[in-house]
């Protein structure tokens, strides 16, 4: 019966309809493989990352800014001077007349003292966020009463201080965030390790690249992590990004090569300034990225150094173009996903 049923001929409605439904069933499969792509661009807003040359003389310090549509972030202010001559201009340039969120990676002043010298100049600061716990790093209790006095004075100007553990994340328009990463434990479970955690890892995210900024990590905490990531596959993944911005130079204190090789990157971007990545001091990093034969930039000898996310794309584009104590003399690139 059922065979005799295959070979009975098909009325041209019949046909018709036929078609129709296999048209749809194709239709409805195509749209299935297409449409996540275009709607994830649909909802794509350009991002901009601008790690700012905040180098004085010989002195160095870390500053970043985030523009995600309409939202203004910050990842550390440098210290005050370096804001005074640096940052405050570049942002003034930038027309920049509010930060929505500074992330304060570290509790050294290269990190944050530039804060007072934004809000004073009339740029509005909404939200500071710092690692919880981090106020018990401070070797000696003048520093302390010097971070905590900067955070008064931003609460004072309308600023609201909210300590994070990690694992918080920072939604961003486009689907984009800042993630701070849950690489080690809350603080009320960090009181048992072997050294203090003054570090905010952070890693931007943004369609699908990823940016870790590193703080200034040091041993210690580089060493745990990379026996961590040994035995926790989590770990490794949490570290791993395109973009990688490096520590500062530190020849008391050096993180340790491995951790480079952890993170995985495509690109290096270094706040240095010339004195110290060409000496002693920038040894272990400039080294590794001889070894490792990615394409680095270094504030000191670049200057501000800034990279575009657009659809499909991204553009690294230094202020100056130098191949200073570097592999090779990177400039302006294109980076197509």
């Amino acid at each position: 019966m059922l065979s005799c049923y295959r070979y009975l001929p098909l009325s041209l409605k019949d046909k018709t309809l036929l078609v129709t439904l296999l048209i749809s069933i194709a239709l409805v499969g195509v749209s299935g493989l297409v449409y996540p792509y275009y709607a994830k661009r649909s909802t794509f807003q350009e991002a901009t990352w601008h790690l700012i040359n905040s180098n004085i003389g010989g002195l160095q310090g870390e500053a970043n800014l985030l523009t995600v549509g309409d939202q203004v972030v910050m990842v550390d202010t440098g210290q005050r001077k370096a804001a005074e001559e640096m940052v405050l201009k570049y942002l003034l340039r930038l027309s920049v007349s509010k930060v929505h969120h500074l992330f304060i990676s570290e509790t050294n002043r290269t990190h944050f003292a530039g804060l007072a010298t934004i809000i004073q100049a009339g740029i509005p600061i909404e939200r500071i966020y710092y690692l919880k716990g981090a106020e018990k790093s401070f070797s000696k209790q003048r520093r302390r009463k010097r971070f905590e006095r900067y955070l008064r004075y931003a609460r004072e100007s309308g600023a609201e201080i909210i300590p994070v553990e990690p694992g918080f994340t920072l939604d961003l328009p486009g689907n984009a965030s800042l993630e701070v990463l849950k690489v080690i434990p809350n603080s009320s479970d960090r009181d048992n390790m072997a050294f203090q955690v003054s570090t905010m890892l952070l890693r931007f995210n943004i369609a699908d690249s990823r940016v870790l900024f590193s703080g200034d990590i040091g041993r210690e905490y580089a060493n745990y992590l990379i026996e961590k990531a040994d035995s926790d596959s989590t770990v490794k993944q949490a570290l791993t990004a395109d973009y990688f911005k490096l520590p500062q130079p530190d020849t008391l204190d050096p993180t340790p090569s491995a951790f480079y090789d952890l993170v995985d990157a495509r690109f290096a971007f270094v706040p240095s300034p010339k004195r110290r990545w060409c000496t002693d001091e920038g040894a272990v990093a400039r080294e590794w990225s001889f070894d490792s034969e990615l394409p680095t930039w270094v504030t000191g000898p670049n200057g501000h150094i800034r990279v575009t996310w657009k659809p499909g794309e991204a553009m690294i584009l230094p202020q100056f173009i130098s191949g200073k104590c570097k592999l090779k003399e990177f400039g302006s690139l294109m980076v197509r996903d």
